[in-house]
């Protein structure tokens, strides 16, 4: 999500992530991998949309855990070049 958050408001051209050893996760963690992946193709589903839409479609829960990563929100409060960092400060009532 943060990293959507960081390209889709123009705060950042690209993002260099890690790569996956190709190992499997454990059996003890299949039940939140497979509740991890409903969640996520449910968010990919609203996403399909525009930023500002998308954004006030998800869950409270999910945006407040967004909110709470303050050095990304603050990054793109400052460097984003859209509508993103406004949607931010007015409509999620983040203060900087």
């Amino acid at each position: 999500m943060l990293i959507g958050l960081l390209l889709v408001s123009g705060a950042v051209d690209f993002i260099v992530t890690g790569c996956s050893s190709g190992q499997g996760y454990p059996k003890s963690e299949a039940d939140r991998k497979l509740k991890d992946t409903r969640l996520l193709k449910s968010i990919r589903k609203k996403s399909q949309t525009d930023a500002s839409a998308f954004f006030g479609q998800l869950d409270e829960s999910i945006v407040q855990k967004i909110l709470q990563k303050r050095d990304v929100i603050d990054y793109v409060v400052k460097y984003g070049q859209n509508d993103i960092a406004d949607l931010i400060k007015v409509k999620m009532r983040y203060k900087i």
